[in-house]
């Protein structure tokens, strides 16, 4: 038995089992059912088979750590809740304009109208609403801080389905 914490002992931190690991602390999202909700599971744990859940990602310039990252999110305030839609004038047609509104509270100074651009950089950008609101999402999620949790309340099932079960299947 000696041996096996000696052996122990030597490990790197990140593969030592005896350390906290990010299932010790990780909690199922809080989730209600008084609104038809759908939450983000920001969890780092889990569940299926090896193949389900491995991925290798390497880069020849940059040295491994022997560190585990803390990835703890501790919350110092209740959550910041942001309503957002999106808006498309003649939406589906070559003539199309969209738009898109971010409401945090009455006369809140982070209350904003936004215009989907034609294009960013090179790129031909949609017009159309669900473009608004994925706009509105993401400019939201921006004007907060990062250590902000933020509840974003849309009723677009688009921007539901890209921030929930499509982020975590395409980990982006």
């Amino acid at each position: 038995m000696t041996v096996a914490w000696e052996l122990l002992d030597i490990l790197p931190q990140k593969w030592d089992p005896r350390r906290e690991q990010p299932e010790d602390y990780e909690k199922e999202p809080h989730i209600t059912n008084e609104r038809n909700t759908t939450y983000f599971d920001n969890r780092v744990t889990t569940n299926g088979t090896l193949g389900d859940i491995f991925q290798i990602f390497t880069d020849k310039k940059l040295t491994p750590s022997d560190y585990t990252p803390d990835n703890q999110i501790i919350h110092m305030s209740e959550p910041t809740i942001v309503g957002t839609n999106g808006s498309c004038i003649n939406n589906g047609c070559e003539n199309a304009v969209a738009g898109a509104g971010i409401f945090f509270a009455a006369e809140d100074a982070w209350n904003h109208a936004l215009k989907v651009p034609s294009q960013i950089g090179d790129t031909h950008i949609t017009q159309s609403n669900q473009t608004g609101e994925l706009l509105a999402a993401k400019t939201a999620a921006k004007i907060v801080s990062v250590d902000t949790e933020l509840e974003i309340e849309t009723d677009s099932k688009y921007v539901i389905g890209h921030l929930t079960s499509k982020f975590a299947k395409n980990g982006r």
